[in-house]
């Protein structure tokens, strides 16, 4: 028998929510960035060639602060994750709906043998609709149905709405890798590189002395600029992990649909 797998459709609903804060958290710093890094070199600038060193690490930081706006300009790629969890509680909802409808003709029709789609009545429906045999089993009673109209068009929804899920499971697993892809080059720079820069800064201003003590607040803003950045970014990632995860494990095991949705997108 085929592995049955759980498809938790409000855990990604939930996980997404917190992603969508996570890079909430995360938008703003790149500006903060870029105002730190121009502050701390026209301090530098001020200063001659006292201040040459620290200005290269302003220098570098603002340079970081220009990628790091570009790299979270991924509005494309979570708005496709956005639409795809939507659609799927969608059609969780949709999904429930037509297995209400078929519990209640199945229930007046007790000399019948009752489905395994709807023979587990702990099992959620959406679960149930996205397992590997769930096609096969719809199929079954679509052609067991052929002299009842009422069924029959119950079946043929349930399987367009079958269809329409893991479509949706499909693009949310495609928009949660290119995304994925775009954040771990934002964990490389938001947490390797910045704390690079801040760790410089820190150096630097310990070298400091006579006029370029001046420049210690803004070595301070670089480090905790830096350290914020790499902390958010860190959350971020991790929390992309868990909606990746998710969606990997939601589409595993739908084989032949998911590969044919897959080609026709």
């Amino acid at each position: 028998m085929a592995e049955r797998r759980e498809v938790d459709v409000r855990s990604l609903q939930v996980q997404s929510i917190d992603l969508n804060h996570a890079f909430t958290q995360l938008a703003p710093l790149a500006e903060r960035i870029r105002l730190v890094s121009l502050n701390a070199s026209i301090a530098a600038a001020s200063l001659g060639q006292e201040g040459a060193p620290f200005g290269v690490v302003a220098r570098t930081l603002g340079g970081l602060s220009q990628e790091l706006a570009e790299l979270l300009a991924f509005e494309e790629e979570f708005t496709d994750i956005v639409r795809s969890v939507g659609h799927l509680v969608r059609g969780e909802l949709e999904v429930q709906a037509y297995r209400r409808g078929l519990d209640l003709l199945y229930r007046d029709r007790p000399e019948r043998v009752r489905p395994p789609l709807l023979s587990d009545e702990h099992r959620d429906a959406v679960a149930a609709l996205l397992q590997p045999e769930a096609e096969a089993e719809c199929g079954r009673e679509l052609a067991h149905a052929a002299d009842d109209g009422a069924v029959r068009r119950l079946w043929e929804v349930v399987l367009d709405g079958r269809s329409e899920l893991v479509r949706g499971l499909v693009d949310l697993r495609e928009g949660t890798r290119r995304l994925a892809r775009r954040l771990e080059r934002i964990r490389s720079v938001a947490v390797t590189e910045a704390r690079f820069v801040g760790t410089n800064a820190g150096i630097e201003s310990a070298r400091m002395t006579g006029d370029t003590r001046s420049l210690a607040a803004l070595a301070r803003q670089i480090r905790e600029a830096a350290e914020e950045v790499a902390s958010l970014a860190t959350e971020a990632c991790d929390q992309m992990e868990r909606v990746r995860q998710l969606a990997e494990g939601a589409t595993r095991g739908l084989g032949r649909e998911a590969r044919a949705a897959e080609i026709g997108g």
